[in-house]
């Protein structure tokens, strides 16, 4: 009895020791998981907060903090699109030529934002789909967001395929949409807070911030205007796009404008319209 006792305890601080180092470890690999998942965290909440609007200078788009966006260069300017939905199928102007629609651009990672303004889409949906109203939304970040992965992301909202279109396509050409197409900038999990409303002969009628309590309001009662009538066109400047007045209308800048400037691109950078 006492030899066995006297064996034990020889090992026990051995056994000790190794328990000790066992419990170091995992204590710095939990410490090193939750740090990689509070920087993935703060770099989507970031990458997810981009809520940029363009404006027009000179005829060229510019980002409202006076960035220039770039383009493909030696392209002509698109005038129409060619994405795949959610159910592998080609979705292009044609395609959605006849009943208005409400387009927005987002992706399916994003933390926050794009489920907020999703939401805010949904409401749109379930209050307008059955009213002759379809609604589409773009993913900026297609490497991720394949047709698989949007028809999974779309079944969170509810959403009936033939009224609400999940797209995806090549980075490069759907920024190229964004700024050609719809005019607003668009890069990989950068996208506007903005819901743009198409009429049915596929013109631009309108950008409505939906962040705004006011802008949603206003989108709310254009739909209904869609709603009851299906003649209803757009106009040869989107509401959202007018000009403001300039604050001193009497005065007149002696400044000449100046003249826009080429867009660039950056090698090793991803090419956005």
């Amino acid at each position: 009895m006492k030899l066995y006792s006297r064996h034990g305890s020889s090992h026990l601080p051995a056994m000790v020791m190794v328990g000790g180092m066992l419990s170091f470890l995992l204590l710095v690999i939990i410490a090193v998981l939750a740090i990689a998942q509070k920087k993935k965290k703060d770099r989507d909440q970031a990458e997810g907060e981009a809520g940029f609007v363009m404006t027009e200078q000179n005829g060229e788009l510019v980002k409202m903090d006076e960035s220039q966006p770039t383009r493909v260069a030696d392209q002509d300017w698109l005038t129409e699109f060619n994405l795949t939905s959610s159910q592998k199928e080609k979705v292009t102007n044609a395609t959605l030529l006849g009943k208005p629609y409400v387009i927005s651009f987002f992706y399916s990672t994003c933390p926050s934002v794009c489920v907020r303004q999703n939401e805010k889409k949904k409401s749109l949906y379930e209050k307008f789909a059955d009213k002759g109203i379809r609604f589409v939304s773009v993913s900026v970040d297609p490497e991720i967001d394949t047709p698989e992965r949007l028809a999974e992301y779309a079944e969170r909202f509810n959403a009936d395929p033939a009224k609400w279109l999940f797209l995806t396509g090549d980075m490069d050409y759907i920024s190229r949409v964004g700024a050609e197409v719809f005019r607003i900038f668009v890069t990989r999990r950068g996208h506007p807070e903005q819901f743009i409303v198409v009429d049915a002969e596929g013109k631009i009628y309108g950008y409505y911030n939906w962040t705004d309590a006011e802008h949603f309001l206003a989108l709310q009662k254009d739909l209904e205007s869609f709603a009851s009538d299906p003649n209803l066109r757009a106009s040869d400047i989107p509401k959202g796009r007018e000009k403001k007045p300039a604050e001193n209308p009497d005065e007149e800048s002696e400044e000449p404008a100046e003249p826009a400037q080429e867009p660039k691109s950056t090698e090793g950078e991803d090419k956005t319209p």
